[in-house]
């Protein structure tokens, strides 16, 4: 072998040994750290994975806590007489006689479970009711507000709304836009989640806010101006100076539970509403304002305690008791003696701010 076969030799060789080398290298080290790098890679999208669905899984816990928070008490037949009382209140509070909108409940209870209706072994459980009769829109509009600021798991299914008919309407025309009175159904629907609290009344106690009115508030009463069954009501008597406007302002509701109310006050002349939040601890509304047509301040209060179905309020150095459907002119005629408010501590203390007391006391 001359000295040039050897050097074609050696090449071949070294060539050889350099593939040979580069396999070696790709086999044993860069092939094991790619595919390594490939499983950590995979393992961080698991990971990630598993942590967004213990995300949605505790997102969903607490969605259902407050579910069931917002449930009517476990037991069938109890919610299924409280619910039925609970609307009958309402209505009455509203200022419409249970024999104009009359309550009656729907067929037998649906249960669900699963994506299918089972009676084994219920998930949701709901209790129907229709609501039929007659008011006016000012009366509906009041009972709506009233029914989704209820802290409950219930919704109004359908609604059906026509002019009320009679035999003399049909004859004259002029019976229904006299009285402006509609003929109302609704069907409604509460349900009662599994695992629900088992309490001995139907409202929740410190319940979440309820979440289907429009925040901030509305005046919904507004849309009595703008009827569209009847038109813009007739023009109402005005406040005259000299008057006391307070004589036509009254407490129309008080919903919630113990630490978490929220008032309406009603002047029942041009339908003007004050909304109370009393307990709320940042920034309460508690304070409301009496003014005449000329824009003069009459009566100027604070809500220091929500009781049952009463409401104490300070004005000026005295306490006073309001109760729903009183007016503030009738709750102002008696103050409450100092062993009353001793004895019925307002839950927090009043506001530092003046509050101005009413003219005359309220006496007519």
């Amino acid at each position: 072998m001359n000295s040039r076969e050897r050097t074609i030799a050696t090449a071949l060789l070294a060539t050889l040994a350099l593939a040979a080398g580069a396999f070696l290298f790709y086999r044993f080290y860069l092939a094991p750290v790619a595919d390594l790098k490939e499983r950590i890679r995979i393992a961080d999208v698991e990971d990630e994975q598993r942590q967004q669905r213990m995300k949605e899984v505790h997102d969903h816990e607490s969605e259902m806590a407050k579910l069931r928070k917002l449930s009517l008490p476990s037991e069938v037949a109890f919610s299924q007489l409280g619910y039925h009382r609970h609307l009958e209140k309402m209505i009455e509070r509203n200022g419409i006689s249970t024999r104009n909108l009359v309550v009656k409940p729907r067929s037998s209870s649906d249960v669900f479970r699963g994506g299918a209706f089972d009676k084994k072994d219920p998930f949701l459980n709901s209790v129907s009711f229709t609501i039929t009769g007659h008011t006016d829109l000012s009366g509906l509009l009041k009972l709506l507000v009233d029914f989704y600021s209820t802290p409950l798991l219930h919704k109004i299914r359908t609604v059906s709304i026509t002019h009320l008919k009679s035999t003399a309407d049909r004859k004259t025309g002029d019976q229904a836009q006299k009285s402006r009175e509609l003929q109302i159904t609704l069907d409604v629907e509460a349900l009662i989640v599994k695992g629900a609290e088992t309490r001995d009344e139907i409202l929740p106690k410190n319940p979440p806010p309820p979440g289907n009115l429009a925040q901030p508030a509305r005046d919904y009463l507004a849309m009595v101006s703008k009827d569209i069954f009847f038109g813009p009501p007739p023009p109402t008597s005005k406040v005259v100076d000299g008057t006391d406007p307070a004589t036509s302002v009254k407490l129309t509701s008080i919903t919630g539970s113990e630490g978490d109310h929220w008032l309406v006050l009603c002047n029942t002349t041009d339908n003007t509403m004050w909304w109370l939040y009393p307990d709320r601890r940042k920034d309460p509304k508690d304070v409301f304002e009496i003014k005449n047509k000329s824009g003069e301040l009459k009566v100027q209060g604070e809500v220091t305690r929500v009781d049952g179905s009463n409401v104490i309020f300070r004005s000026g150095e005295k306490y006073y008791s309001m109760r729903v459907g009183q007016t503030v002119a009738e709750a102002l005629r008696k103050p409450l003696t100092d062993a009353q408010v001793k004895a019925m501590q307002p839950t927090r203390a009043p506001a530092n701010h003046p509050i101005r007391a009413p003219e005359n006391n309220g006496a007519q």
